[in-house]
């Protein structure tokens, strides 16, 4: 089975995907620049 992205991940991705950075995301989403660094890292994880 092939991993899957969670909501938050998914937006995080879609909004870099965008052209905006972790700052922006942050902002955009209502959570810290940490979160949004966690849920990059996290998705990182989930595909290797």
């Amino acid at each position: 089975m092939s991993p899957v992205l969670t909501r938050r991940q998914r937006d995080c991705l879609i909004w870099a995907a965008r052209g905006k950075g972790d700052w922006e995301i942050s902002r955009i989403l209502g959570v810290s620049e940490e979160t949004v660094a966690k849920h990059f890292r996290a998705a990182c994880e989930r595909y290797g």
